[in-house]
């Protein structure tokens, strides 16, 4: 028989780099988010774990490029094998 759902709760910053197609000499940006998710400790012997995220990213004007501000959300969902 299963476990009882854990919570988790997790925020997140990290720098984000222009798009592929933009000069090496273009700024960096910044993404910040935050997640929430459940998980159970083990399911016939998987431990299976669904999170939803939000997050914001800046990247600043630079040249002819224009300031980005973007908000993106999503799911993930996972299994791994207990070892």
């Amino acid at each position: 028989m299963g476990s009882s759902p854990i919570l988790s709760v997790g925020l997140f910053a990290s720098p984000l780099r222009s798009p592929s197609d933009c000069p090496a000499s273009e700024p960096w940006g910044t993404r910040i988010g935050a997640g929430m998710g459940v998980s159970r400790l083990a399911v016939r012997g998987l431990l299976p774990t669904v999170t939803f995220a939000i997050n914001y990213d800046y990247i600043p004007a630079s040249g002819a490029l224009p300031e980005v501000h973007q908000v993106a959300g999503g799911v993930r969902a996972g299994v791994a094998l207990p070892f």
